[in-house]
């Protein structure tokens, strides 16, 4: 059961990271006119840290890792 949650785990932060830079991409490309784009690039690389956040979270509580008692 753990290697299924590590393989999806693992797949939602790759798929985090890729929504991130394609994001990226998007913003930093050279404009050829002065039409705005289509797609708001901003929100969605937002969801993609989320994912990517989330996602190593969840990865490293699969992995047994603690944080130290207070």
């Amino acid at each position: 059961m753990a290697a299924m949650e590590m393989d999806l785990t693992v797949a939602a932060l790759v798929v985090g990271l890729a929504l991130m830079g394609a994001m990226s991409y998007l913003e930093r490309r050279p404009r050829k006119g002065l039409d705005p784009s289509l797609l708001p690039t901003t929100p969605f690389m937002f969801a993609g840290a989320l994912v990517a956040i989330l996602a190593a979270v969840h990865l490293l509580t699969v992995l047994g890792i603690q944080l130290p008692k207070r």
